[in-house]
């Protein structure tokens, strides 16, 4: 793994609910990479969304489902995934990890779009020509990173008023 982290040619996806990895752990390897070589990923189970406590999933049979997320095996710490979402571990990278709104934003944005085989054309920008897809976000305080609003070809598909 440290090879890899090393390795500029290499873009690492990571996972950052909180769960996978430490906060320190994940910072160390965000600095390593940079933004522009490291972009989010979400490790979310078809629990997502569900209310804490337990679930049968069929590929981890019987787990437990904490308020924060993280699924554990029934009677033990053992991780056996996660029900946080990728917006859950952009918030976390800027509350706990400490990135800015700027540098969380590329990892979610145009790092994926630019890396990721098979993305279509303009995205991961905002600019004359890109498919008018963005989620717009509370920028500041403990607010910081939460979704507002979602538009998709230009028209809003959740959140706000029309």
């Amino acid at each position: 793994m440290w090879t890899q982290l090393a390795d500029d040619r290499l873009t690492a996806g990571l996972i950052a609910d909180g769960h996978h990895l430490p906060s320190d752990t994940l910072k160390v390897m965000i600095r390593a990479k940079t933004p522009e070589r490291a972009y989010l990923v979400s490790d979310s189970t078809a629990l997502a969304g569900s209310e804490p406590g337990r679930h049968r999933t069929s590929v981890g049979g019987l787990v437990d489902l904490a308020p924060g997320g993280r699924l554990s095996h029934v009677g033990t710490d053992l991780l056996a995934g996660a029900a946080a979402t990728l917006p859950d571990g952009f918030r976390n990278v800027i509350h706990n990890v400490g990135l800015d709104l700027p540098e969380a934003l590329k990892m979610v944005t145009s790092t994926p779009a630019r890396v990721i085989p098979g993305t279509r054309p303009g995205l991961g920008h905002l600019r004359v020509g890109s498919p008018a897809d963005f989620v717009l976000i509370t920028a500041e305080g403990p607010e910081a990173g939460t979704i507002t609003e979602v538009f998709q070809a230009g028209r809003k598909v959740s959140g706000g008023p029309e």
